[in-house]
């Protein structure tokens, strides 16, 4: 590798002369190749991001039951790259199966009383879900909302073949929230059809 020469710019100061020292060491000691594996492993890291998050119909409005005999419960997860990689899959009332990407949101026509909505145990998804449960009371006629929230709690580096492995634990838990939160949380999501199933 040459060097770069030093008698092409006249130094004035010791300031100059001591950052025209730093940046030549920064910027001749390592290889393009390096920036260019950085630059890819971070579009790859990307990419795989990105598709963690949910696809589907934009959320337009929230809509009230058409049929005043029946309540409406949404479910919804707000977009965050934070956790994207990791969602469960819930079920509502102990039937379905519904997977809860950043950035999705169900919405269930129910019959009026408590609703129980319930993460899956299991292992899927890069980690092990820990059962959750929480009930929420859907009157007649009325529009509940409940909004997923997960924090990693701890964290754990272990040495693997080649590279590390990142193990995370997370907190999760449904949040009972008014109709103006939701409302701007749901704006920024994805409406899931709930037949799907996962």
């Amino acid at each position: 590798m040459t060097r770069a020469r030093r008698d092409l710019v006249p130094l004035n100061t010791a300031s100059d002369r001591t950052l025209s020292r730093v940046t030549e060491r920064t910027c001749l000691t390592r290889p393009f190749s390096s920036y260019v594996a950085r630059l890819s492993l971070s579009l790859a890291a990307l990419s795989v991001i990105g598709g963690c998050a949910a696809t589907g119909a934009s959320f337009e409005a929230v809509e009230p039951p058409a049929d005043s005999g029946q309540g409406v419960l949404y479910v919804y997860r707000p977009s965050a790259l934070a956790g994207a990689a990791a969602y469960p899959r819930f079920a509502l009332n102990d039937s379905g199966c519904h997977v809860l990407r950043s950035g999705a949101s169900y919405r269930f026509l129910v019959d009026p009383g408590l609703q129980d909505v319930s993460i899956i145990p299991g292992y899927w998804n890069m980690r092990t879900w820990e059962e959750y449960r929480t009930t929420i009371d859907v009157p007649a006629g009325s529009v509940r909302f409940l909004k997923y929230q997960s924090n990693m709690s701890s964290f754990e580096v272990i040495p693997g073949a080649g590279a590390p492995v990142l193990l995370a634990t997370f907190d999760h838990r449904f949040v009972a929230v008014g109709a103006g939160t939701a409302t701007a949380g749901l704006e920024r999501t994805r409406l899931k059809d709930p037949d799907a199933g996962c």
